[in-house]
């Protein structure tokens, strides 16, 4: 568990640390067409690394290495990404780079959020990082 959260923690710190990391990020979760191509696999690269982490949680989960109501919180952290469309986007360019049981979940979770009436995140939204 420690590993994954402070890999989650490292990827936080990047926005933190590099202003144009962190526009490249908003910008991207919003519009992914909108970045440059340099951009774009910055931020693909940013957000698969969050899905990275997740990934690992979510096995830990599973191996019961991870308490279940930590695993919840950061499962609700995961799927708030998905009303991104840019994370989105990433995810349908990456998905094949993980486990056939996180794909799942990742893809149920996006029908779940399809098929509610959950409004989408603006772009003047705060990002809450604190539990990611």
């Amino acid at each position: 568990f420690f590993t994954s959260s402070a890999h989650s923690s490292d990827i936080s710190n990047q926005i933190v640390q590099d202003a144009e990391m962190a526009r490249i990020v908003r910008v991207g979760q919003q519009d992914f067409e909108s970045l440059t191509e340099d951009e774009q696999w910055r931020f693909a690269t940013f957000q698969a690394n969050y899905f990275r982490a997740y990934e690992q949680m979510f096995q830990q989960d599973r191996m019961g290495l991870l308490d279940p109501e930590v695993w919840e919180a950061r499962r609700e952290a995961l799927l708030r990404f998905f009303k991104w469309p840019g994370v989105r986007t990433v995810w349908r360019m990456r998905r094949h780079a993980f486990s056939k049981s996180f794909r799942d979940l990742v893809d149920a979770a996006q029908r779940e959020l399809e098929s509610s009436s959950a409004p989408q995140v603006s772009a003047s939204e705060p990002r809450d990082t604190a539990d990611e």
